[in-house]
Parts: C-alpha cells; sequence; structure tokens
C-alpha cells in the first residue's frame, strides 16, 4: 500500500472563500497590470541583485538631487521603488501559499492516481471473472493505451 501524505476535506464553501479572497487581493491592489508576452520581452530582465542596486541609486539621488536633470521625477521614482519593495513582500507570501497549493495537489495527485490503478486493476479481474464489466475495464484500458504515430503513406509506384 502506498503512503497517505495527504488527507485533506476541501469543500466547495471553502474553495468559493479562497476565491473571494484573490478577488478581495486583486480589488485591493487596483494598480496591478498584466504585461503581454512582447512587452515583457521588451523589457529589461529584473533579478534580486538589481533591488540593491536601485536601492542605492534612489539614496544617491536622494542625497544627491542637484545631480539630475528637471525632468528626472524622484517622487516617481520613490513611489516605483515603494511598490517594488511592497510587490516583493506580497509574492513572497503568495509564493509560500503556491508552493503548498502545488505540493498538496502533487501529493494528492500522485495518491488518486495510486487509487485509480487499484480500482483498474480490481475491475480487470472483477471482470474477469464474471465477464460483466468490459464496458468499463475498456474505458479506463483507453487511458492506459499507447497511440502509435501514424505510419507515413508510401508514396505510388514505390
Amino acid at each position: 500500500m502506498t503512503e497517505n501524505r495527504i488527507d485533506v476535506v476541501i469543500t466547495q464553501e471553502q474553495v468559493d472563500k479562497v476565491l473571494g479572497l484573490f478577488k478581495e487581493i486583486e480589488a485591493a491592489l487596483p494598480g496591478l497590470i498584466e504585461l503581454t508576452a512582447e512587452q515583457r520581452q521588451s523589457m529589461s530582465r529584473y533579478s534580486e541583485k538589481d533591488l540593491s542596486f536601485i536601492l542605492k541609486a534612489l539614496a544617491i539621488a536622494e542625497r544627491h538631487p542637484e545631480i539630475l536633470p528637471p525632468s528626472f521625477n524622484l517622487d516617481e521614482m520613490r513611489r516605483d521603488v515603494n511598490a517594488l519593495q511592497s510587490l516583493d513582500s506580497i509574492l513572497l507570501s503568495a509564493h509560500r501559499i503556491i508552493g503548498l497549493l502545488e505540493d498538496s495537489r502533487f501529493a494528492a495527485s500522485r495518491e488518486s492516481q495510486g487509487h485509480e490503478r487499484s480500482v483498474y486493476q480490481f475491475l480487470k479481474t472483477h471482470n474477469s471473472l464474471t465477464g460483466k464489466l468490459e464496458d468499463a475495464v475498456n474505458d479506463l484500458a483507453a487511458h492506459f493505451a499507447r497511440s502509435k504515430p501514424a505510419k507515413p503513406d508510401k508514396p505510388a509506384g514505390a
């Protein structure tokens, strides 16, 4: 018998509550945007190393505003840096929750597959004894059937 790694019951009420909380999070952060793939590709990459550089640049700009051209908006830079740090904090927590959800889903899928295979074996055994569940066996067997690549037609005259 396989190890039971997860034993959780998630009700529809709980699912609805969590989905509602996600909607609340989205509503609480009205400035969030969604980028297209092209927009992402056109932007420079960001890594954790970049944050320290950004913070140093902000500190220097605040200490020496005289070096900045009049068109440079230091307040906008502060807002962007503050948003970056706030989003990082939120994402850290979100990634933890996503990790828990993914690990739980992975364990539940593996255990479900173990149960599915047991049912299939019991079904095949019962069908071999009674012959009454051939359609059910064929239905589940279709999942395990390997698809064979189609053979190319032979050219005419070959």
